[in-house]
């Protein structure tokens, strides 16, 4: 049972709202932005997007639609089995059909029903801020605590505006001096759902997820000045968490680097990794050859698809280009011989589109881009796989702790390894393998993920 807003302030009007306002904010433990106020592992220009307007696509889908794709494969196309969205898996928490008991956060923002091109049911929830609020949020309360513990959180999302939010989702567990958070980073696509399985990314006090008595939902704008907030969410569901964590240690650009110095000390402690391979690097300069791809290979590593985009974003090419591109990429590690890691995807620069995603449900089984966070398992879906950036090692030793605690998946981006600017140094390399070692998680490629899914 539900509390209406009058019995939810008499009942705990001692945690109050005063401090809303920082609600997935930059001070709070566990997600501490760097001192340039960007994201480490994504490109600060946004791109114009013309894919959507391309493609024809709006982003008006229902579950199901946009992770199983719609397109006829193309003879670049996968040979294995596709992945729609797995709204099966666990319980429905919340599926907005009523908002009787949802309230705006504090004075930011505002919340409404919204009926027209939801995800699942007859609405979904849409949180909508101008350019002067800070964030729009919405919140419920229980008439008696929920019991989470064990379980993780997966939703459906929609970001119209700005081209790359943020959303949080809280578990106060009672209050807000013990609560969970999850905060994940959507780099598009502008206009079109996705699912995102829920990583922590922060915890308060001694939150007891026996007793969660309130839930938050916060969606804000990254660093983009002014720019409005409208966000939807929808289908918010609870699966049973597994026992053991994982992380997946990514390598992009198909730099020397990694074979030469990230292999052989990854070799020491059974780690097998996924290279993101660039087509139009391999055998230049510092970079890997085929030879060198093959040994990797051989040891069980992924040899990822990572296309090469220039200056520009993904997203800022046509749909036939974004089609063209990607399909290449892939054929190239195909007809050498990595067939099997060729059916991943690790966006370049991050940004993806409407159009980006339907190509890569065409082309590819999985999707990686940056969110921020770890991702909550078991997957409700593969296209919208959240990475981090290995090179901030203080957060990340707090999320391999996470990802062991609350069975989550943690996958790390690295490009070179060395001592160059925005990359990793082998020490501090060295130092990340030493405490993934040691954490109570397994190391796996993007090929185990889907095999732990019946997906070989």
């Amino acid at each position: 049972m539900r509390q209406s807003r009058r019995a939810f302030l008499a009942t705990v009007g001692a945690v109050g709202l005063a401090g809303c306002s920082d609600v997935g904010g930059r001070n709070d433990p566990g997600v501490a932005a760097p001192a340039d106020g960007t994201d480490p592992a994504i490109d600060v220009t946004t791109g114009t997007e013309t894919d959507a307007a391309t493609s024809g696509e709006t982003g008006t889908t229902t579950a199901g639609a946009t992770d199983a794709g719609t397109s006829t494969p193309t003879s670049a196309s996968r040979t294995g089995t596709a992945s729609a969205p797995r709204t099966d898996i666990g319980a429905l928490l919340e599926g907005f059909e009523d908002l009787e008991y949802w309230y705006a956060l504090s004075d930011q923002g505002a919340i409404e029903p919204e009926s027209e091109g939801v995800y699942a049911g007859s609405q979904s929830l849409r949180l909508r801020a101008s350019g002067d609020d800070a964030f729009a949020g919405a919140f419920t309360s229980f008439g008696e605590p929920r019991d989470l513990a064990g379980k993780n959180v997966s939703l459906a999302v929609k970001v119209r505006e700005p081209a790359i939010a943020k959303l949080s989702v809280a578990l106060l567990a009672p209050d807000e001096s013990n609560m969970v958070r999850m905060t994940r980073t959507f780099p598009g696509p502008v206009g079109a759902w996705v699912r995102s399985d829920m990583g922590v990314t922060a915890v308060r006090g001694d939150p007891d997820l026996s007793a969660v008595q309130e839930v938050r939902l916060v969606a804000r704008r990254r660093d983009q000045d002014g720019a409005a907030i409208d966000v939807s969410v929808d289908d918010v569901r609870l699966a049973d968490a597994p026992e053991t964590g994982s992380v997946t240690l990514t390598f992009d650009d198909t730099h020397e680097s990694h074979y030469e110095t990230a292999f052989p000390m990854m070799e020491e402690y059974g780690f097998r990794g996924v290279e993101g391979v660039i087509s139009d690097a391999v055998y230049r300069g510092d970079r890997l050859d085929v030879g060198m791809m093959t040994e990797m290979s051989d040891a069980g590593w992924d040899m990822a698809s990572h296309p090469y985009v220039g200056d520009r974003l993904l997203t800022e090419y046509s749909a036939a280009k974004q089609r063209s591109l990607i399909e290449e990429n892939r054929q190239f590690l195909v007809d050498k011989g990595f067939e099997e890691g060729a059916r991943h995807f690790l966006t370049p620069k991050n940004m993806v589109g409407p159009a980006t995603m339907r190509i890569v449900r065409d082309v590819h089984d999985s999707l990686y881009t940056f969110g921020g966070m770890p991702n909550g398992r078991p997957a409700t879906a593969n296209y919208y796989n959240s990475r981090i950036a290995a090179a901030n090692t203080d957060r990340v030793e707090q999320y391999v702790d996470y990802a062991a605690e609350f069975g989550q998946h943690l996958v790390l981006t690295h490009h070179a390894v060395g001592t160059g600017a925005g990359e990793i140094s082998e020490s501090d390399f060295a130092a990340l393998l030493e405490y993934v070692d040691g954490a109570d998680v397994d190391v796996v490629t993007c090929s185990d993920v889907l095999a732990s899914q019946g997906q070989h």
